[in-house]
């Protein structure tokens, strides 16, 4: 019946999960020598996530942090955001771990939600790089 039906599709779902003040404190650096207009960072998944940005005037900058966990992101998956508005978001989220759905196609939205509690979320487009 139908409640199989959402267990299983929530088990297929390709998620990462990382800490938020890290993931904050980490970002902040990199957003700053990002793009004035675009903000546009970089993301790559791989045994870390690392983010990276470069502004002809700013130059560049990198930063990478563990995951705490990681559901079906293959290595190599990259995707482009502004990371200002992901600033914004990740530091209204009342929780210590960040739940991350991963769209299949890195075009897609993303939804940033506190793991303890997924009601508490929200969703930003990725960005072409």
């Amino acid at each position: 019946g139908r409640p199989m039906a959402l267990t299983s599709a929530s088990t297929d779902s390709r998620a990462l999960r990382l800490d938020r003040q890290e993931w904050i404190q980490k970002l902040e650096a990199v957003v700053a020598m990002a793009p004035e207009r675009s903000r546009a960072v970089r993301f790559e998944v791989g045994d870390a996530l690392s983010m990276q940005t470069s502004d002809p005037s700013r130059g560049e900058a990198q930063e990478s942090m563990e995951l705490i966990d990681q559901q079906k992101v293959e290595d190599g998956f990259v995707w482009g955001m502004n990371g200002r508005h992901l600033l914004d978001l990740l530091q209204v989220l009342p929780s210590e771990e960040v739940s991350v759905g991963v769209p299949t196609d890195a075009v897609g939205a993303f939804s940033f939600a506190s793991f303890e509690d997924t009601t508490q979320m929200g969703v930003i487009m990725a960005m072409r790089l």
